[in-house]
């Protein structure tokens, strides 16, 4: 399931609407005790045998108000209830602003125990209600200071549940530490808790990051799984500009260059290869495939020998524009938990010239058949000449046998 999700500045990139309300708050403000969790995920998974679905009617502000149903009978919900309320302003003008430009989406789909939307903002640090845009970011000193909002919505109603985050930030292409609302990162990664349908907010600071005199760029991401239902939502990218007028030498994690994170095979443009060619890709060779499902929630389900080699392809076409002068971060989840696949490392790094048409890197694993492995893995584009930066995605099971 090959999905190429582009890098925006604030709102989500599917829909955002559900019956919601919660008050802003900071992580540490906000604890989620097991047993209220359990509760509120076991009332969900006896809601899902029910199959709720949603469908919607236009308004004038809002162009969608979802009207929930249950097995085809309406449910009476009134539209002062249906609204998403987030108890911080701009992320509520920012979910509003998503279910007007979404209306025709959102009243075409149906939508089931599991179907949630993330949200992530940055505001300034001196107020939560001021947005920053990606080429308005101010760097005083070699630091990098403002507020991080992250909320998830519901898109099935009086579900909740939680999702593990991972909050990652990348400066001019390397991994970066930082700190956010009082908690710092290991590794240039932050894991914390999120309660769907909840605000969260917190002061993100990086203090020590490698910049360059002149333009200088970076991304905040957020991942996001599911332990309850092992699935994934798309993950959330913020691409950023700042200009310095000095240089700062700064720290970064260590990623594993590419010529460490696998077995690489290139097309270039003076190979003698068929366009069909180029845009053949296979995940999976003969060697290690044994058989493939779908699931319930049409997920890819490939049953593997153990330790199987996983293919990935980045084909460098730019929408058409030819290619270009690329690069960005490898990274692969398995259930969850970044896998150290590139030579040890969290991140392996790679690069495309514009004479390069496609690369495929082989990467090994050690998956073993003690439990489904849910995959989600891809490629975090750092930097791109002919177009904006994108993140290039998948997400699978693969379940060992033989």
């Amino acid at each position: 399931m090959r999905r190429c999700i582009k890098y925006f500045m604030a709102a989500a990139a599917v829909p955002a609407v559900a019956l919601a309300a919660a008050a802003c708050s900071s992580l540490k403000d906000l604890p989620v005790t097991e047993d209220k969790a359990s509760e509120a995920l076991t009332s969900a998974t006896s809601a899902a045998d029910t199959e709720p679905s949603i469908s919607g009617t236009s308004d004038d502000m809002w162009g969608f108000i979802p009207q929930y149903s249950d097995n085809g009978e309406e449910s009476g919900t009134s539209k002062d209830n249906s609204l998403p309320k987030s108890g911080i302003p701009l992320m509520q003008d920012a979910i509003e602003d998503y279910c007007r430009a979404a209306i025709d989406f959102l009243s075409e789909q149906k939508f089931t125990i599991g179907s949630a939307q993330p949200f992530m903002l940055m505001s300034d640090k001196d107020d939560i209600n001021k947005e920053i845009q990606i080429g308005e970011v101010v760097v005083n000193n070699g630091l990098l200071s403002f507020n991080v909002l992250t909320r998830i919505e519901e898109l099935v109603p009086e579900y909740e549940t939680d999702y593990e985050t991972i909050l990652v930030l990348q400066v001019n292409g390397k991994i970066c530490d930082f700190t956010y609302d009082g908690q710092k990162s290991e590794g240039g990664m932050l894991r914390f808790k999120t309660r769907t349908n909840t605000d969260y907010a917190g002061l993100f600071e990086a203090k020590d990051v490698p910049i360059r005199k002149g333009k200088n760029s970076f991304t905040l991401i957020e991942f996001y799984y599911n332990p309850k239902l092992n699935t994934y939502l798309h993950d959330m990218c913020i691409p950023c500009t700042f200009v310095s007028d000095k240089d700062y030498e700064g720290k970064t994690v260590k990623c594993t260059p590419e010529k460490k994170i696998g077995k690489i095979t290139t097309i270039t443009d003076e190979d003698d290869v068929s366009k069909d060619d180029i845009y053949y890709t296979r995940m999976i060779t003969d060697k290690d495939y044994i058989n493939f499902d779908v699931d319930d929630s049409d997920m890819e389900i490939f049953t593997l020998r153990p330790d199987p080699d996983l293919h990935y392809f980045i084909i460098n076409d730019n929408d058409d524009k030819g290619p270009s002068n690329r690069g960005g971060l490898l990274f692969m989840l398995d259930n969850g938990e970044l896998l150290p696949v590139w030579g040890g490392n969290n991140f392996g790094e790679v690069s495309l010239t514009d004479k390069i048409l496609r690369k495929e890197i082989t990467i090994p694993t050690d998956l073993k058949s003690d439990k489904e492995h849910s995959i989600y893995w891809g490629y975090i584009e750092t930097y791109n000449d002919k177009l904006d930066c994108y993140t290039h995605t998948e997400d699978f099971k693969i379940v060992i046998g033989g």
